[in-house]
């Protein structure tokens, strides 16, 4: 969103949710999810890695398409 955490958003309100076989989901909430609505965002994409000393972790925020 451009804004880092320096700028109100939390790393509280940005929340990882998992389903057995599916993708990763991305559930803002308070200022995270006011400044996404704000900027016309409705979905986060995101996907995950990890070995044994390192993780990464990239999302891409999404506006609706017209």
């Amino acid at each position: 969103m451009g804004i880092g955490l320096s700028q109100g958003i939390s790393w509280q309100e940005i929340q990882i949710l998992s389903k057995s076989g599916h993708a990763p989901q991305v559930e803002l909430s308070g200022t995270a999810a006011q400044i996404a609505k704000k900027l016309g965002i409705d979905n986060v994409l995101l996907t995950l890695s990890h070995d044994a000393d390192y993780a990464i972790a990239h999302a891409v925020a999404l506006k609706p398409s017209a």
